[in-house]
This record gives structure tokens, sequence and C-alpha cells, in this order.
């Protein structure tokens, strides 16, 4: 049949080893913790932005004052936002302009170099058709 294999009973704990094992609990239940902050939070979030945190009548005078502060805080952060957004579109309109701007620069050096090489190309082939040989001198 099978045998079941027993656990070697675990040796006494030591001040030490006691220590590390609360403090991988702590750990452990922080993590938790966190996490649940964070469901909650966005739980609050989602009713302030739905409107029913702002008809909170129930709850604890803490509960309520949190919810004050945190609609305030969410509306402050709003207006953060729009204002971060105006500012970003007017940066984004001004390097619009700057880059129309030396678009237009480019065009202008290229037409300018396009005209030099024109230039001198024409130069090049009529110079010789203009400049006849001399005739040497009798003697």
């Amino acid at each position: 049949g099978e045998e079941e294999e027993q656990e070697a009973p675990a040796p006494p704990a030591t001040p030490e080893v006691e220590r590390v094992e609360d403090l991988l609990k702590v750990k452990a239940e922080q993590k938790a913790l966190r996490q649940q902050e964070k469901d909650l939070t966005e739980g609050v979030y989602d009713d302030a932005s739905n409107g029913r945190l702002a008809s909170m009548q129930d709850g604890s005078e803490g509960a309520r004052a949190f919810a004050a502060g945190f609609l305030k805080g969410a509306v402050e952060g709003s207006k953060k936002s729009v204002e971060a957004q105006g500012r970003l579109a007017e940066q984004l309109s001004r390097q619009a302009a700057l880059v129309d701007e030396l678009e237009h620069i480019v065009r202008s050096l290229e037409d300018l170099r396009r005209k030099d090489n024109f230039d001198k190309t024409a130069g090049a082939i009529a110079a010789p058709q203009t400049t006849a040989p001399t005739p040497l001198p009798a003697t």
C-alpha cells in the first residue's frame, strides 16, 4: 500500500526566526492592504465621476469630510489638467508655426541654391561661346 510521508517536526522557533516570520506576515498584509486601497480608491473615484459622492448624506462626519475633500481635489485636479492641456495646445501651436517658418526658410535656401547652380551652369555654357579666340598679331 501507500505510505504517507510524515513531515519532520518544526524546530523550536528562536526569537530571530519569529521576527523574520512576523515581518513576512506584515509585508504580505501591507501588499493586500495596498491592493484593497487601490480597489476602494477606484470605486470612490467612480462614485465621484457618476455624481453619487456629491450627495453623500450618510456615514460618519469623517467619511463626509473625506468625500467633500476628495471631490474638491478631483475638481482642482481637473482644472489643472485642463490648464495643462491648454498650455500644451499653445506650445504645439507655436511649434507648428516654427516648423512652418523653418520649412519656408529651407525652401527659400533650396530655391537660391538652384538659381545659383542654374546661373553657374548657364555662365559655363555661355562663356566659351562669347570668348572668341584672339587672332595672333601679324609679324
